[in-house]
């Protein structure tokens, strides 16, 4: 059972939360009857676009998988951590700041992308065709 979600919502002028999905949010707290609770609120930050993802996944990793020999995953790792750094991990051994990409928001992914239509070509000499192009629309109906 998975005990945490996000439920969005609005907080107006006068300090009033409404939440989008009242029903679902106290469907899902009922499994917390009896017990104490943590409530986190952050500003809400509309996640990664599909089409971002989509294009991200078979274009640029896709290519730069093939390229270097490594596979999807291992591109991708790399790439998030050549693009948002890396910490050293508890081994001592570097791992990236930012290990998934799945909790950028849109502007953190519309970074990496752009990231990685300049880097690609000056580090590996390798030409990324960007999301407009008709090639990276091609790469993306195949996959």
């Amino acid at each position: 059972m998975d005990n945490r979600r996000s439920f969005k919502g609005f907080v107006d002028d006068d300090s009033n939360f409404a939440l989008d999905d009242r029903q679902a949010f106290l469907e899902f707290v009922k499994r917390f009857k009896g017990r104490e609770v943590e409530v986190t609120v952050r500003e809400w930050k509309r996640q990664r676009t599909l089409n971002q993802n989509r294009y991200w996944h078979a274009v640029p990793v896709k290519i730069l998988a093939e390229e270097c020999g490594y596979t999807h995953s291992q591109m991708h790792y790399a790439l998030l951590g050549e693009c948002f750094g890396y910490t050293e991990g508890p081994s001592g051994k570097p791992v990236p700041v930012k290990p998934s990409s799945s909790e950028l928001n849109v502007g953190e992914f519309q970074k990496l992308i752009d990231w990685v239509l300049d880097w690609a070509p000056s580090e590996l000499h390798c030409v990324i065709p960007a999301p407009t192009d008709p090639r990276a629309q091609q790469l993306m109906e195949e996959a």
